[in-house]
């Protein structure tokens, strides 16, 4: 079973953020919405950081331009319909950012080498 904190919080991340922005396609509060902003930015951060760490320049670059699309201060002001598109995108981009990274941690579990730091050269 995988032990890596990160594939663990990108299973959480999976599971919790695409119910969490499809609640935000029903009419919500004004609190929901800015706090869906403040989620996203949080959670780009975090794999755009997972991204650079895997050299994954593509899924970098698509989550800086999510952060820039869903900035929590000084936002866009765009219908609704466009922003519903908008978080359908997100998830999808989320979803396959995760799996990506997921996979990459699998790999890397997968051909784990034997620590030899212990041993000495004689």
């Amino acid at each position: 079973m995988m032990n890596n904190f990160n594939y663990k919080v990108l299973t959480f991340i999976q599971f919790f953020l695409p119910i969490y922005l499809i609640v935000g396609l029903f009419p919500i509060p004004f609190w929901y919405s800015a706090l869906i902003r403040w989620v996203i930015l949080a959670v780009c951060i975090y794999l755009a950081i997972l991204s650079f760490a895997n050299d994954f320049p593509i899924t970098l670059i698509l989550m800086l331009c999510m952060m820039f699309l869903f900035r929590p201060i000084y936002p866009f002001i765009i219908e609704s319909g466009v922003w519903v598109m908008f978080i359908i995108a997100a998830i999808i981009l989320f979803l396959m950012t995760i799996y990506y990274l997921k996979e990459n941690y699998k790999r890397k579990e997968e051909r784990k080498l034997p620590d030899l730091s212990n041993q000495t050269n004689n």
